[in-house]
């Protein structure tokens, strides 16, 4: 169902203000992520940062994919878990990530922490 809402999401007409006041593709990505999809989780995180660059929820979004595709210990998630090359890449990307959620969230207007992805992650 969360598929099926995203893509009726975006074929919302662009309005202001946006009507999209919670955007599904977090929920989607956070539970993905949550269940141990974190390919999946971190492609629907990198097509909101196309929408919308720069998002805070759906940066910390891709952050905890990555983070927990570099840790992926258990059995049933092995097979997304990063190797090799992929392991600097993806640190590299993720010091990256981590400096752009923290210069974005010193600014005076910022009143609280962003921790998940989504209201309903965790």
């Amino acid at each position: 169902f969360l598929r099926r809402a995203v893509e009726l999401q975006d074929a919302l007409n662009y309005d202001e203000p946006w009507g999209k006041m919670m955007p599904v593709r977090h929920a989607l990505g956070g539970l993905l992520c949550e269940q141990g999809h974190f390919d999946e989780g971190e492609n629907v995180f990198r097509v909101d940062l196309k929408f919308h660059p720069k998002n805070p929820w759906a940066i910390v979004g891709l952050i905890e994919c990555l983070r927990s595709r570099l840790n992926a210990d258990h059995s049933c998630c092995k097979k997304s878990r990063a190797q090799g090359e992929e392991t600097e890449t993806l640190k590299q990307e993720l010091a990256e990530l981590d400096k752009m959620l923290k210069i974005q969230r010193v600014s005076k207007w910022v009143d609280f922490d962003i921790i998940a992805p989504c209201a309903c992650c965790r």
